[in-house]
């Protein structure tokens, strides 16, 4: 099994955020669509829950050290969504807003194993539907 660490995650969100700047849309479209509504979490991946929620608080933390680069909620999707994917983990990408306030604001989260991993307590944003 393949550990990571701050540092890897960092490299891979810096490097996530010079591509999301540098190259086309059309080199980043299907990274950034959206996945349909997550299935029902399998069974394993339930099982995983600690691992999942361990892996998604690396890519928070990992995101702190911006530096220079934009380490935004959409950046910290694509980097967790690819990370659990690879661990054989089912993740879907999902885009929503705030409704309840006069102002707007989009935001990106990962579900895994049945949970909303976007680091809020609560629901502050709600997906997008279509």
């Amino acid at each position: 099994m393949k550990f990571d660490t701050v540092a890897d995650l960092w490299c891979a969100l810096a490097l996530t955020d010079l591509r999301l700047k540098l190259l086309p849309y059309r080199f980043n479209r299907t990274l950034l669509l959206a996945d349909t509504p997550a299935a029902a979490p399998q069974l394993g991946d339930i099982d995983r829950k600690e691992e999942i929620l361990s892996l998604a608080n690396l890519v928070r933390s990992a995101a702190r050290h911006r530096l220079v680069f934009n380490m935004s909620c959409l950046r910290q999707a694509l980097v967790l969504r690819s990370r659990l994917r690879a661990r054989g983990i089912q993740a879907s990408l999902v885009y929503g807003a705030r409704k309840d306030t006069a102002s707007f604001g989009a935001h990106a989260w990962v579900e895994a194993g049945g949970m909303r991993l976007d680091g809020f307590p609560e629901k502050r944003f709600h997906r997008f539907k279509g």
